[in-house]
């Protein structure tokens, strides 16, 4: 019964983790290029900044894409799968620690992804 459980409706919440980490990815591309250009039309651009949110920003994709991968570890466990799942999770540490190691040491700024009131 287990078996069955995963077999029909496992591979749905794999697809909707995959998709929720791809449309992630699509926004944060989207707003740190609409940034970007607008630093560059006012001359005044924030390098760093928009680097360390979009870095954040690929870190939380990056979160959903693993979820899947693990879960997709329960279904099929190949050699291939498993790689996958290796550098995902690579990926996923050097990422996280980006935003850390950018402003190691320094003051850290507001993000520029956040509201201010």
């Amino acid at each position: 019964m287990l078996a069955s459980f995963f077999d029909h409706y496992l591979p749905v919440v794999i697809y909707l983790l995959e998709f929720m980490g791809v449309v992630v990815i699509a926004i944060t591309a989207t707003k740190a290029f609409g940034i970007y250009l607008k630093g560059v039309l006012s001359r005044h651009i924030e390098d760093d900044q928009i680097k360390t949110d979009f870095s954040k920003g690929l870190g939380m994709s990056l979160e959903f894409l693993l979820s899947a991968e693990v879960l997709k570890t329960i279904i099929i466990q190949t050699k291939d799968e498993l790689m996958v799942l290796g550098i995902i999770m690579g990926l996923r540490i050097i990422v996280g620690f980006l935003p850390q190691l950018m402003h190691s040491g320094g003051f850290k700024k507001p993000s520029i992804f956040k509201k201010t009131a």
